[in-house]
């Protein structure tokens, strides 16, 4: 096909674009999960005010405290697991209804 010989109508017409999933939770938090995140912060608190008062000369509250520190990382990052599961279970119910 010669390049000068293409006109509009020869070329393929333009795809609809594809709809993109939410890019956040789009279901506000429950109070589960607040109430989860805050219970998690006390226990946090509590804990570093424990080891304020506590020393030990081979650094095991630290490990503790990152130990502790990680496991409030990991909670959070299960929570938005959670959201985001239960945001593509929506849309998967929308394509389907």
């Amino acid at each position: 096909m010669n390049v000068s010989s293409v006109t509009p109508a020869a070329l393929p017409a333009p795809r609809e674009p594809k709809p993109q999933p939410p890019q956040g939770p789009s279901q506000p938090v429950t109070p589960a999960i607040y109430a989860a995140r805050d219970g998690l912060t006390r226990e946090l608190e509590r804990f570093n005010e424990a080891a304020a008062d506590v020393s030990t000369p081979d650094g095991q509250v630290a490990r503790l405290v990152v130990n502790l520190e990680a496991s409030a990382a990991a909670a959070t990052a299960d929570v938005r697991i959670i959201q985001r599961q239960r945001s593509l279970t929506r849309t998967l119910l929308d394509v389907i209804a």
